[in-house]
């Protein structure tokens, strides 16, 4: 898969770790760059292959795609990559699907027998440190921080006392968020007063449309994609054309949704983004439509298939319970989907996008008291709701 340059490094400004990232290249085959989430990782290291790719050839991997067959795309890059031009893979959102390691380890083994310039760049959270280091004991690490990201984005684009006025409420509204970040420095640099979270969606929403003009059919679809992103949900292209076939077949031409046509899912990117174009179009064009988030996410986990809710599971990461022959999947999936158990306080610490969503798992357990449970999912949805409990300290948040 090639990177639209253009649409991901707008508005940003060169990070000071390229250069170190180019040199480590240089001298090693495997470098990981790890990160919080939304701390800028992508963005960094799309400027470097930027700044490669007319002197290298390479392919990015994107593991937050849920449909995405990793082996085939190493069999493809291994059928590309014999010549000794220097060939870099790019494997983003590695925490996504830790056990793709091993095919990554693997076809990287067997490709550098035939291509000594072969390099490997993988991004992800600190939480597969171990498992990167037990399979690539060569790679060396680069740990990004996001408030320096952030801080070289303000130093670039302001003037000392536009910093010095602006630089407290731009980290803050920002949430330590690097695309947020770059749109809120923007508009300080025209307005000259810092943006309202409304206009901040609206920002984000311009930058994804790229000044397309996008139908209110596409309107319509973005909405969905945007809504079942923020939870990790990519729809298939199948059921967002039973809306609007024009409506998913325009944002697919114009780009905004990225899309697979071997394994047919779409989808925008990260959470971060999805919520703040959520924000945008439930307050604007889709302010009388009456659809709600709950509503869209429910009508899609009832008509779609097990091997997707699984996928999506197991991305999650759910304490690695075994769901393939769990004919009650449905019924059980709000409760260990959203925020549950151990998955939802590692998400809380280490994914600020989800700290704003906790209002979605009392949603949950509120569908939840609608459908018939087995025994199973009665445990999972009282545990749901002690952690509500614990988060909000008042007992009657949900009727169970």
């Amino acid at each position: 898969m090639q990177l639209d340059f253009e649409n991901i490094l707008s508005g940003t400004v060169e990070n000071k770790k390229v250069n170190l990232i180019i040199e480590m290249l240089q001298n090693n085959n495997t470098v990981f760059v790890s990160g919080k989430s939304s701390s800028g990782k992508t963005i960094l290291i799309a400027q470097v292959i930027s700044k490669l790719k007319n002197k290298c050839l390479y392919s990015w991997i994107d593991l937050q795609n849920t449909g995405l067959d990793i082996e085939s795309e190493f069999i493809k890059i291994a059928m590309n990559s014999k010549s000794n031009k220097e060939y870099i893979v790019v494997v983003d959102n590695i925490h996504n699907s830790p056990e793709s390691v091993l095919v990554i380890k693997k076809y990287a083994n067997e490709i550098r027998k035939g291509n000594k310039n072969f390099k490997l760049i993988l991004i992800g959270w600190s939480t597969v440190d171990g498992i990167i280091e037990t399979n690539f004991s060569d790679a060396v690490y680069v740990n990004i921080n996001p408030i320096d990201l952030i801080n070289d984005i303000i130093d670039a684009n302001l003037d000392i006392n536009t910093i010095d006025k602006f630089k407290d409420g731009i980290l803050h509204l920002s949430n330590k968020d690097v695309l947020v970040a770059s749109n809120i420095v923007e508009y300080v640099k025209k307005e000259n007063i810092l943006p309202t979270k409304q206009q901040i969606g609206e920002m984000v929403f311009n930058t994804l449309v790229n000044k397309n003009n996008v139908s209110d059919n596409g309107i319509l679809i973005l909405y969905y994609i945007a809504i079942l992103g923020q939870f990790e949900i990519q729809p298939k292209y199948d059921f967002l054309a039973n809306i609007s076939k024009e409506g998913i077949d325009e944002l697919i031409e114009y780009r905004i949704v990225k899309y697979g046509n071997n394994n047919r899912y779409c989808f925008l990117g990260h959470r971060s983004l999805c919520n703040q174009i959520v924000l945008h179009l439930e307050k604007t064009v889709m302010k009388d439509k009456k659809l709600y988030s709950i509503d869209v996410v429910t009508s899609y986990i009832m008509k779609t298939d097990k091997i997707q809710i699984i996928n999506i599971l197991e991305r999650l990461d759910l304490q690695r319970r075994n769901l393939v022959n769990n004919k009650k999947i449905l019924k059980t999936l709000w409760n260990t989907f959203t925020h549950l158990q151990g998955k939802l306080f590692l998400q809380l610490s280490e994914d600020i996008t989800w700290n704003n969503n906790l209002y979605s798992s009392i949603q949950s357990s509120n569908i939840l008291t609608y459908m018939e449970f087995d025994k199973n999912a009665q445990m999972y949805l009282k545990e749901q709701r002690n952690y509500i409990h614990s988060v909000c300290g008042t007992d009657n948040l949900i009727n169970l």
